[in-house]
């Protein structure tokens, strides 16, 4: 198992990361993985509504203490939850955000994609 030292790649082509992580999948057992891979409309709206609510709390409290570490705080926040967004946007293009095709398509074009100019189908 010899390791290019350039790129991390194996002479067979794979990364030692992506080695790794096929044998802890074949590890599992189905049950676990069906576990892990179970698309939940719960988890997604959850997830959806806790990213739109740190944006909306940060905002509130830049207008209720305008103050320059308040804009700083906010910062992060908004920085932290826009790149959120964004993973969720991946995740309903893969699909597997929620359990709806259709919601997938929907929410992740319209509230995780368009406010940053970008489309989930391309």
């Amino acid at each position: 198992m010899e390791i290019r030292k350039s790129d991390g790649r194996r002479a067979g082509g794979k990364t030692a990361v992506a080695g790794q992580m096929q044998a802890i999948a074949r590890s599992l057992t189905a049950a676990e993985k069906d576990l892990l891979l179970r698309r939940s409309n719960l988890r997604g709206f959850g997830e959806l509504f806790f990213s739109l609510g740190m944006i909306a709390l940060a905002g509130l409290f830049v207008i209720a203490w305008s103050h320059p570490i308040a804009w700083i705080c906010a910062w992060f926040v908004f920085g932290t939850r826009q790149l959120g967004l964004v993973v969720l946007m991946h995740e309903a293009a893969h699909a597997s955000l929620f359990r709806s095709r259709r919601l997938n398509e929907v929410l992740g074009s319209w509230i995780c994609a368009a406010p940053f100019l970008l489309d989930i189908d391309e």
